[in-house]
């Protein structure tokens, strides 16, 4: 199985989901509620991502992919964009 296929692979092929960030806080600069993320880089491809997110308030939960060679920034700019400042230190 190639780690870097031509096309986006299915979540169903994913092996196995590493967590390489996650973070939990009481308010963000965006938002005043409980929220926390977690950034998972699926195995065995380097560059397909899954981040989910949780309104601890509304017990409203998301999770979006990102595929591609800028998968990486991409995520660190939907993570940051949610108010978590220190997604940009997060190593992808």
């Amino acid at each position: 199985m190639n780690r870097f296929p031509s096309r986006r692979p299915k979540v169903s092929d994913v092996k196995n989901w590493c967590i390489v960030f996650s973070h939990s806080v009481d308010r963000t600069w965006k938002v005043n509620q409980p929220q926390s993320v977690t950034v998972q880089r699926a195995d065995p491809f380097w560059d397909f991502y899954r981040v989910s997110h949780v309104n601890n308030e509304t017990n409203k939960k998301t999770s979006k992919l990102f595929y591609g060679e800028s998968a990486h920034f991409e995520v660190q700019r939907y993570v940051s964009d949610l108010g978590f400042v220190s997604a940009y230190a997060m190593n992808l």
